[in-house]
């Protein structure tokens, strides 16, 4: 089993993960066991009371039971409708967890949590329903896989268990902020930025809202629009629109190259060319005009 001699060994380093396994004791005592995907498997699991598992649940977790995902699923994003989150700079990367889901690939989104500025709060949402089926947990950060998809980086809390439900847009819990770095998974971020690492199967493409990612080239498209690394996506409607960041002078209205706004425009302003700087009785007025507006500043003359 690969063990070294002294018996030193860990389900991390020493493990593989099959599955889920039911255990049931009948009245004499005896037990018999079963592991996911086998016919025994899902015998077992019709007897659990529904009490402790619902139907949705029990056809979540037993994959002959299971719907399978195709292409035109839309999964939603995970995090509060309305707000964004932006696209890590490793674009499309390794998930993980290669003894539990075998070369899956995953993306970040990440936030500061300022929703003064449309950014998502600290609450991850199931981002299609289902049922817990895997849990890491190290005592640092938490990672889950429900179905077809792993969310990696949680902080601990009660709900977090193989078997929970979860409909489409509940909260699952909160992310961990700041950098840490242990056996469920690392981060090197800001003390108040947060990720999740979204994972899901190796199919060469990924499906999300209207979205589609390429997991060959990284980049998201919707109709004519692609998006690559460091770009913002609005959950539950329509994304921040792309800024330009070349051709003069640009003023953006949020910081981090953002135009996302909800006054309905553009949210940026572009200039590149003074027409006229008037200075009259210590008063300056600047006046600039470009291709998407005319400003008009007026400056007090410091002697």
């Amino acid at each position: 089993m690969g063990l070294d001699a002294d018996l030193h060994w860990n389900l991390l380093d020493n493990g593989s993960w099959f599955g889920l396994v039911l255990l049931h004791q009948d009245e004499n005592g005896r037990w018999t066991s079963a592991v996911e995907g086998t016919f025994r498997f899902s015998l077992l699991l019709s007897d659990v009371p529904r009490e402790i598992l619902s139907d949705t649940a029990k056809q979540t977790l037993d994959p002959l039971q299971r719907r399978p995902l195709s292409s035109s699923d839309a999964n939603r994003f995970p995090w509060q409708s309305g707000t964004q989150m932006q696209y890590g700079v490793l674009g499309v990367h390794d998930n993980g967890f290669s003894s539990v889901v075998s070369g899956w690939k995953a993306v970040d989104f990440l936030s500061d949590g300022n929703t003064g500025a449309g950014h998502a709060p600290n609450w991850l949402l199931a981002a299609i329903a289902g049922s817990i089926g895997y849990v890491c947990n190290d005592g640092t950060s938490i990672a889950i896989r429900i179905g077809d998809l792993f969310y990696t980086h949680l902080l601990y809390n009660g709900n977090l268990y193989s078997g929970k439900y979860f409909s489409e847009g509940e909260e699952i819990g909160q992310l961990k902020p700041g950098s840490f770095s242990n056996s469920c998974g690392y981060a090197s971020q800001g003390s108040n930025w947060f990720h999740v690492h979204w994972g899901f199967p190796n199919t060469g493409s990924f499906h999300v809202e209207g979205w589609t990612l390429s997991l060959s080239d990284g980049k998201w498209r919707r109709g004519g629009e692609t998006r690559g690394t460091l770009s913002w996506f609005q959950a539950g409607g329509t994304s921040p629109p792309s800024c330009p960041t070349s051709g003069g002078v640009i003023l953006y209205w949020n910081a981090g190259y953002n135009c996302s706004n909800d006054k309905g425009n553009s949210g940026f302003v572009q200039v590149n060319v003074v027409v006229e700087l008037v200075s009259r009785e210590g008063i300056v007025v600047a006046v600039a005009a470009g291709p998407t507006a005319t400003v008009v500043s007026v400056f007090e003359k410091l002697d």
